[in-house]
């Protein structure tokens, strides 16, 4: 499991550099772990032969005597420990390797906060990102007694659950017009900035200097951490025919839909049935979503709209996405939303 708590992050004061090194860090521990992983993969691979010999030896013995003696039992005994003890230590070792793995994805978005680099504005480009993120999201394996974590699958954060800075999280925004509904964007998390607010940047933005929005932390929601297995974990995920949010395909925009049908498999996705009025049974063709891109629906209005964006966000800037243009246009069209 990916251990919040314990991971390597960037401080305020911090700056390209110090995040190089803790990268460079991180990545000579995963080298170290590997290796350490190697040897004891090495170790529980001759204990498991020794195991099996012991256990042929066992048959033998039986099949010949018609009995079994107590040091025959006390031998298997043994070396059954021991081979479950190795086995332990390997996977012990694996995940806190994946832990690592994890943490240096996390300090690699938090430093392109920090390069403000000019973005490769190439549609096909960004998506192409964003189907990568989505297939490089860890999948949940737990041991016997371990239970799923918040936001595993479809199961919601904790009560007092902090965003990792540089994660991707969906916001809710203004629309462009005065009459426009808020819409749900992908952005990425930069900063809690009081008990009430935070600030993320939009994912799509193509002008750095105004890809920042400052928000009610109630209209920030994590986005899912770990993919659920389905052969395993099956009750973590979104049932059939739940509403929920998913990211439209080709956008990233988060619109409201229908679940069609769960993945079958670890990494396949949701087949959804998006709401959309320019269909004529009202619905869109079955649409894939990959399980980090898909949301409870949220229908909970604001309780103070005026309050809910602050002035430092993009007002009437560039999220279009009201029911009167066509998800179609959306998704075909070369700039999602209108610059």
């Amino acid at each position: 499991m990916y251990k919040l708590e314990k991971r390597i992050k960037l401080e305020q004061d911090d700056n390209i550099e110090n995040a190089n090194k803790k990268i460079d860090d991180l990545h000579h521990t995963l080298h170290t772990s590997i290796c350490h992983i190697n040897s004891l993969h090495n170790m529980s691979k001759l204990g498991l032969q020794d195991l099996e010999e012991a256990r042929t030896e066992f048959k033998k013995n039986f099949a010949k005597e018609k009995t079994v003696t107590p040091s025959m039992k006390e031998d298997v005994g043994e070396k059954t420990r021991i081979s479950i003890e190795e086995t332990e230590a390997e996977i012990t070792a694996i995940r806190n390797a994946l832990d690592v793995i994890q943490n240096i994805r996390a300090l690699q978005e938090e430093r392109k906060l920090l390069s403000n680099e000019p973005r490769n504005t190439r549609r096909g480009v960004l998506m192409a990102q964003l189907q990568e993120a989505a297939k490089c999201t860890p999948l949940w394996i737990g041991g016997p007694n371990d239970s799923k974590p918040p936001l595993c699958g479809a199961l919601p954060a904790a009560a007092k659950h902090e965003i990792v800075v540089g994660s991707k999280v969906a916001a809710k925004v203004d629309g462009a017009g005065e009459n426009e509904p808020p819409n749900w964007i992908l952005a990425k998390f930069v900063s809690y900035d009081s008990a009430n607010m935070c600030t993320v940047e939009d994912i799509d933005a193509v002008d750095l200097t105004k890809a920042k929005i400052s928000l009610n932390r109630k209209r920030v929601l994590p986005l899912p951490q770990w993919r659920a297995n389905p052969s395993e974990d099956g009750d973590a995920l979104h049932s059939e025919g739940s509403t929920v949010m998913a990211l439209y395909p080709q956008t990233t925009c988060f619109y409201k839909g229908v679940v069609a049908s769960i993945p079958e498999g670890p990494s396949d996705n949701y087949i959804v049935l998006f709401e959309d009025a320019t269909y004529p049974n009202g619905m869109s063709p079955p649409m894939q979503v990959a399980q980090k891109y898909i949301l409870a629906f949220d229908n909970k209005p604001d309780k103070n709209p005026s309050a809910a964006t602050a002035a430092t966000s993009k007002k009437g800037s560039s999220k279009s996405g009201s029911k009167a243009k066509s998800k179609k246009d959306m998704a075909t069209s070369k700039g999602k939303r209108k610059r």
